[in-house]
């Protein structure tokens, strides 16, 4: 089977070679760079349409996407994120002027592109008109979607008469991205089975940057390789450093001074990173921030108070002329300047493992080209083996085995249990810390190999690799660059800062004491006090009084001296963990006074008395459980500082009680001492936590010694409230009912 049997070529005259690897069976096609007019090549001037299979298209702006739109039949493109989905929908196909569908929701629309007067009924309704429209205008459909609506977008074309599924050829562009989400949006597994079920001779795979894939149903899809006859590599001056943020700082700051009206583009996919060099930068001219702007995505927009802007949507300029780009801008967010581009690289930090294929992405953003390129790096032997294929899927298969076992676990009538078995099923759907995932559910929630998380694994492996030297690095993107190591910076190791346990002193010592009882303390305050003590202790005493301040349940000035007293220890770390999750538990759980979750930790503490160490832990676990149904409720400082509890239930008896220890022939047996762990509790405030309200108690009523009834409830008040002191008073002829019912009417102040 030749060429011609499987791609429909538009203009032949273009091509400057063919050929097909026997061993692979990839199809390459070198075409020529420009056309008469001097105007780039596009694969619209070359093909009648995208064949089916995967395409590297080899350079971005190749015109792949464009193709798909423009060709004469029914398609539907996948776009990896909503920003790139919707700024293709806002202008029409280049060639035919087609009109194009966006599948997205209402929110998603009014977020991305300000549209805010469709169908309250969403994408759905919208779909059904798009779809007679084009019976109208006698046009093919033409939709964009994301991954996340794609089984949606297929449940609603399946229930129409006019059109099937399978009339429509199925694109998913940037694929590679899709690969690199899979870690953290399990749904690309799903997304990919719909490709496979899709008809072979309508789905296809497109990519400028294509990773490797090891799915052995890809396996058998036709491979095209396109490429430019003389692509000229880009120029690249590659700087090692110690200290990226430093570095960074000085190189931009060098940029502006010989190239003083042009703008600067800086891919730092790092939230600490990015504010640290902010501070290098106002420290050389406090004038720059003026001239500084932070595109990232919304969820870190809170980071950069006054820095965040957005790309011009009308002309597809930057805002400043220094500008930071994250990943949520690394795909698909197209530029129309020049800049001088610098992309921070540290093999150190997940984030900022950077491969060629990445940063030829970066690159594409720019599409009229750079300025300059410029790449700032640190680099370090890897401490890990890179993973093999062969025992990802050793380990998927045993992990599968070891699923199915834990299914007695989930069905276990016990609601403990059975949470204990979703959790070990968690943990290997979405991988923990040395744990990884290769697992995904399929059809029918089959547990399958996900080989799309393989992908990732195996090229994070590679790129690893690739950051050991920059020597290494050099040689391995010449595909794409020609690199030149310019300098190397060792002293940019930051110098030894002041300590920051001190920072953290100073932090508590910030805010005045009146403003925090009495909550007026803004938002902005703790941002800014958080630049001044940017140390992670430092930001976490600041959350502290951020959670504390208002709440009449602290002893405020006790909060403050007991951080002092911490922080001055000489397990200064350790102790304020546990301080700053006892807090954050407190703020969230004892404050709730509406809600139920103020009475779990007394409900379930108070209930025992003398328990042994495995009667102990059983009530650790229980009390997890509860606070597992919680989480939901709760914001992501919260989350994490609660979930610690949950994955460390001995964590319990440091954070939120203090235990008694009794010996009985030998045999430790343990009881609850305080809630108060710290001493920073307002416990007349909170008597659900009082175990001492008993005796507050008595001294504020009169009951007489005189009286039998009151004398035995005296001598009840007195003892330990515990199940044995209760039975004692039965013996004693208190009806059943009676001494807890005092208690509560006690404890709900009716008896004051």
């Amino acid at each position: 089977m030749g060429f011609s049997d499987k791609i429909s070529f538009k203009n032949l005259s273009l091509i400057s070679s063919t050929s097909e690897d026997e061993d692979t069976g990839t199809l390459s096609v070198i075409i020529k760079s420009t056309l008469e007019d001097g105007k780039p090549v596009k694969l619209g001037h070359l093909l009648h349409e995208l064949p089916a299979g995967i395409i590297d298209k080899g350079v971005t702006g190749f015109g792949g996407t464009t193709l798909e739109l423009d060709c004469s039949r029914p398609s539907i493109v996948v776009e990896p994120y909503n920003y790139t989905a919707g700024s293709k929908s806002k202008s029409p196909s280049i060639s035919n002027n087609y009109e194009i569908f966006w599948y997205a929701s209402i929110q998603a629309m009014n977020e991305v592109l300000g549209w805010n007067s469709f169908h309250s009924n969403g994408p759905m309704v919208l779909l059904e008109w798009y779809l007679e429209r084009c019976k109208i205008n006698k046009q093919p459909p033409k939709i964009l979607v994301i991954p996340d609506q794609l089984q949606s977008l297929k449940d609603q074309i399946d229930k129409l008469n006019d059109y099937n599924w399978t009339d429509f050829h199925l694109l998913f562009d940037e694929i590679d991205s899709m690969q690199e989400q899979i870690s953290f949006r399990n749904k690309m597994h799903k997304v990919t089975q719909i490709h496979l079920e899709h008809p072979k001779e309508k789905r296809t795979f497109l990519s400028a940057t294509l990773s490797k894939f090891h799915d052995p149903k890809l396996k058998e899809e036709q491979y095209y390789k396109f490429s430019y006859e003389d692509a000229e590599k880009v120029k690249v001056d590659l700087i090692a450093t110690t200290g990226v943020a430093k570095r960074t700082a000085l190189t931009i700051v060098q940029r502006l001074e010989s190239n003083k009206n042009e703008k600067i583009l800086v891919a730092y996919n790092h939230i600490k990173g990015i504010l640290n060099t902010l501070e290098h930068l106002l420290k050389e001219d406090k004038n720059l921030k003026q001239s500084i702007a932070v595109l990232c995505g919304t969820e870190n927009k809170k980071e950069f108070e006054g820095y965040t802007h957005d790309i011009n949507q009308d002309t597809f300029t930057l805002p400043k002329q220094i500008n930071f780009i994250t990943a949520a801008y690394f795909n698909g967010h197209d530029i129309l300047e020049k800049a001088h581009l610098i992309s921070c690289i540290d093999a150190n930090i997940t984030s900022l493992r950077l491969s060629p294929r990445t940063l030829y992405q970066i690159q594409g953003r720019c599409r009229p080209g750079t300025l300059s390129q410029t790449w700032i790096g640190r680099f370090s032997k890897p401490h890990e083996k890179q993973f093999k294929v062969k025992v990802l899927e050793d380990y998927a298969a045993l992990t599968i085995h070891l699923l199915e076992a834990t299914e007695k676990i989930k069905s276990y009538d016990d609601p403990q249990i059975s949470k204990a078995g979703a959790t070990i099923e968690n943990i290997f759907y979405n991988g923990l810390d040395d744990v990884p995932s290769v697992l995904a559910l399929g059809k029918d929630n089959k547990r399958e190999i996900s080989y799309f998380k393989i992908d990732s694994l195996i090229e994070d492996g590679i790129t690893r690799g690739y950051l050991r030297h920059p020597n290494t690095l050099i040689r391995m993107s010449d595909t794409f660059f020609n690199p030149v190591l310019t300098a190397t910076y060792e002293e940019d190791k930051d110098q030894k800062k002041e300590d920051p346990l001190d920072i953290a002193i100073k932090a508590n010592q910030h805010f005045d004491m009146d403003d925090v009882i009495n909550g007026n303390v803004a938002v902005k305050d703790i941002a800014t006090a958080k630049k001044l003590y940017n140390t992670t202790t430092g930001k976490q005493v600041l959350e502290i009084y951020q959670k504390i301040q208002g709440k009449n349940i602290f002893l405020h000035n006790k909060v403050r001296k007991q951080l002092n007293v911490i922080l001055g220890s000489d397990n200064a770390k350790a102790s304020f963990k546990k301080f700053y999750r006892h807090v954050h538990y407190h703020a969230v759980f004892t404050n709730d006074h509406n809600d139920t979750k103020h009475t779990l930790l007394p409900k379930t503490f108070k209930e025992f008395n003398l328990v042994n160490k495995k009667g102990l832990q059983s009530f650790y676990n229980n009390y997890g459980t509860m606070l597992q149904q919680a989480l939901p409720t709760l914001n992501k400082t919260d989350k994490k500082a609660v979930t610690y509890l949950i994955t460390r239930p001995n964590a319990m008896k440091d954070v939120l009680v203090t235990l008694k220890t009794t010996y009985i022939k030998k045999v430790a047996y343990y009881s609850i001492q305080t809630f108060d762990v710290f001493g920073v509790l307002n416990l007349p405030e909170t008597t659900e936590l009082n175990l001492n309200l008993k005796k507050t108690v008595e001294r504020k009523i009169f009951l007489s010694e005189d009286d039998p009834m009151q004398k035995k409830l005296l001598f009840w008040l007195n003892t330990s409230m515990n199940d044995r002191e209760y039975n004692r008073c039965l013996k004693e002829g208190f009806h059943p009912d009676l001494p807890k019912q005092i208690a509560k009417e006690i404890i709900d102040g009716n008896l004051f």
